[in-house]
């Protein structure tokens, strides 16, 4: 059973309280980016739709880069590079944002996983400013796979996917 878990789809489970808690936080604007298979595009469609339903900005699509697995919330930190030359009032309202949209990835981070779906914050993201939240929906984490030692039988785990390396002998 831990492995058929670890293997099925993402859902968002308790959305409709997801959706009462975010509402407090209407208008933010986020950008839902996920890696190009299936199962995370309906992960991050989920998301999305508590996003929306919160009354949320969102934005993004598929990516071809490199993800984390899991879900990972970042804030942007776009023009901080150029707050030194900017007046201290700027500056203190900058990291006033910053600090809203901290409070709120923390929030959405606390949400889904409480919901099922495994979800940290990372690092900022210096190409959105402090205001907009980067929700990168990667691989989803397969717990079940970490605890086996599958590199001795030629097996390496990606998310839900495994890889042989070797061929299978009957």
């Amino acid at each position: 059973l831990e492995m058929e878990a670890s293997l099925a789809d993402r859902i968002f489970d308790q959305q409709d309280t997801a959706v009462r808690s975010l509402m407090r936080f209407a208008g933010t604007v986020a950008s839902v980016e996920y890696l190009n298979e299936r199962e995370c595009r309906e992960t991050a469609e989920q998301i999305n739709s508590v996003l929306a339903d919160a009354k949320w900005s969102t934005f993004g699509g598929p990516k071809e880069d490199q993800f984390f697995a899991g879900v990972v919330v970042s804030i942007g930190s776009k023009g901080f590079r150029d707050a030194a030359r900017s007046t201290p009032a700027a500056i203190m309202e900058l990291m006033r944002v910053s600090e809203q949209s901290r409070i709120i990835a923390a929030e959405l981070v606390t949400l889904l996983n409480a919901s099922g779906i495994t979800a940290r914050t990372h690092a900022s993201d210096d190409r959105f400013p402090p205001e907009e939240l980067v929700i990168r929906v990667g691989a989803k984490p397969n717990t079940w796979a970490s605890k086996m030692p599958l590199a001795e039988h030629g097996l390496t785990v990606r998310g839900n996917r495994f890889t042989f390396s070797r061929p299978l002998r009957p």
